[in-house]
Protein backbone atom coordinates (compact mmCIF):
# COMPACT_ATOMS: atom_id res chain seq x y z
CA UNK A 1 0.00 0.00 0.00
CA UNK A 2 1.05 3.41 -0.65
CA UNK A 3 1.86 6.19 1.64
CA UNK A 4 -0.43 8.46 2.41
CA UNK A 5 0.38 12.37 2.36
CA UNK A 6 -0.15 13.88 5.67
CA UNK A 7 -2.29 17.19 5.03
CA UNK A 8 -1.06 20.52 5.95
CA UNK A 9 -3.70 20.61 8.78
CA UNK A 10 -2.26 17.72 10.97
CA UNK A 11 0.86 19.20 10.64
CA UNK A 12 -0.77 22.40 11.70
CA UNK A 13 -2.41 20.20 14.38
CA UNK A 14 0.83 18.60 15.37
CA UNK A 15 2.01 22.04 15.76
CA UNK A 16 -0.66 23.23 18.21
CA UNK A 17 -0.58 20.24 20.12
CA UNK A 18 3.23 20.34 20.50
CA UNK A 19 2.40 24.62 21.43
CA UNK A 20 -0.39 23.47 24.07
CA UNK A 21 2.24 20.77 25.95
CA UNK A 22 4.65 23.24 26.40
CA UNK A 23 3.30 26.36 27.27
CA UNK A 24 3.00 26.58 31.10
CA UNK A 25 -1.19 26.43 31.49
CA UNK A 26 -0.86 30.41 33.07
CA UNK A 27 0.17 32.11 29.89
CA UNK A 28 -1.66 30.51 27.33
CA UNK A 29 -4.93 30.04 26.59
CA UNK A 30 -4.77 26.87 24.62
CA UNK A 31 -3.28 25.62 27.75
CA UNK A 32 -6.17 26.66 30.18
CA UNK A 33 -8.20 23.72 27.90
CA UNK A 34 -5.96 20.74 29.13
CA UNK A 35 -6.09 19.67 32.75
CA UNK A 36 -3.38 19.05 35.28
CA UNK A 37 -0.21 17.73 34.22
CA UNK A 38 -0.84 17.32 30.62
CA UNK A 39 0.40 20.86 30.03
CA UNK A 40 3.40 22.59 30.85
CA UNK A 41 6.70 21.94 32.11
CA UNK A 42 6.16 18.18 32.60
CA UNK A 43 6.55 18.07 28.84
CA UNK A 44 9.74 19.82 28.43
CA UNK A 45 11.03 18.09 31.35
CA UNK A 46 10.75 14.48 29.28
CA UNK A 47 11.45 16.08 26.72
CA UNK A 48 7.52 14.48 25.41
CA UNK A 49 5.79 17.67 24.09
CA UNK A 50 2.92 15.05 23.43
CA UNK A 51 2.70 13.73 26.67
CA UNK A 52 2.85 9.93 25.28
CA UNK A 53 1.91 7.36 28.24
CA UNK A 54 4.30 5.01 29.11
CA UNK A 55 3.71 1.29 27.92
CA UNK A 56 5.14 1.35 24.44
CA UNK A 57 8.53 1.11 23.58
CA UNK A 58 9.74 3.81 21.48
CA UNK A 59 12.50 5.00 19.30
CA UNK A 60 14.47 7.12 21.22
CA UNK A 61 13.41 6.31 24.64
CA UNK A 62 15.90 8.03 27.81
CA UNK A 63 17.60 4.98 29.89
CA UNK A 64 16.30 5.95 32.70
CA UNK A 65 12.44 6.51 33.05
CA UNK A 66 11.92 8.50 36.06
CA UNK A 67 8.07 9.46 35.28
CA UNK A 68 5.90 7.21 36.48
CA UNK A 69 2.83 8.26 34.17
CA UNK A 70 4.55 9.49 30.71
CA UNK A 71 7.50 8.35 28.45
CA UNK A 72 10.79 10.51 28.98
CA UNK A 73 12.55 10.85 25.62
CA UNK A 74 16.29 11.46 25.04
CA UNK A 75 15.98 14.55 22.89
CA UNK A 76 13.25 16.53 22.23
CA UNK A 77 13.55 15.98 18.43
CA UNK A 78 12.65 12.27 19.52
CA UNK A 79 9.76 13.45 21.48
CA UNK A 80 7.87 15.55 18.68
CA UNK A 81 8.88 12.25 16.38
CA UNK A 82 6.76 10.21 18.81
CA UNK A 83 3.64 12.43 18.49
CA UNK A 84 3.97 12.78 14.90
CA UNK A 85 3.94 9.00 14.66
CA UNK A 86 1.07 9.01 17.44
CA UNK A 87 -0.98 11.74 14.72
CA UNK A 88 0.07 10.35 11.81
CA UNK A 89 -1.35 6.52 13.43
CA UNK A 90 -4.71 8.26 14.10
CA UNK A 91 -4.64 9.73 10.47
CA UNK A 92 -3.79 6.26 8.77
CA UNK A 93 -4.64 3.28 10.58
CA UNK A 94 -8.01 4.57 12.53
CA UNK A 95 -9.22 7.16 9.55
CA UNK A 96 -9.47 9.89 11.97
CA UNK A 97 -10.01 13.01 9.63
CA UNK A 98 -11.40 15.90 11.98
CA UNK A 99 -10.32 17.89 15.29
CA UNK A 100 -13.27 16.28 17.14
CA UNK A 101 -12.09 13.03 16.29
CA UNK A 102 -8.47 13.16 16.81
CA UNK A 103 -8.71 14.90 19.94
CA UNK A 104 -11.49 12.75 21.38
CA UNK A 105 -8.78 10.06 21.17
CA UNK A 106 -5.56 12.13 21.89
CA UNK A 107 -7.44 13.73 25.04
CA UNK A 108 -10.09 11.45 26.12
CA UNK A 109 -12.82 13.43 28.91
CA UNK A 110 -12.32 10.84 31.39
CA UNK A 111 -8.76 13.05 32.24
CA UNK A 112 -9.25 16.36 29.80
CA UNK A 113 -11.22 19.36 29.33
CA UNK A 114 -11.92 17.68 25.81
CA UNK A 115 -14.93 19.96 24.77
CA UNK A 116 -12.51 23.29 25.47
CA UNK A 117 -9.39 21.77 24.09
CA UNK A 118 -11.34 20.54 20.70
CA UNK A 119 -12.48 24.01 20.87
CA UNK A 120 -8.90 25.84 21.28
CA UNK A 121 -7.40 23.59 18.78
CA UNK A 122 -10.05 24.31 15.88
CA UNK A 123 -9.54 27.67 16.62
CA UNK A 124 -6.62 27.73 16.37
CA UNK A 125 -6.58 25.76 12.71
CA UNK A 126 -9.22 28.45 11.95
CA UNK A 127 -11.48 25.64 10.89
CA UNK A 128 -15.00 23.93 12.52
CA UNK A 129 -14.21 20.75 15.28
CA UNK A 130 -15.85 18.29 12.64
CA UNK A 131 -14.80 19.65 9.40
CA UNK A 132 -12.56 16.80 7.56
CA UNK A 133 -8.90 17.75 7.52
CA UNK A 134 -7.67 16.04 3.89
Amino acid sequence: MAAQRVPWELLALLAVVAVVAMQPQQSNPIALAVTGAAAGIRGIRNNNPGNIRRGTAWQGMAAQQTDPEFVRFETMTMGVRALVRVLRTYWQTHELRTVRSIINRYAPPVENNTGAYIAAVAGALRVSPDDRLD
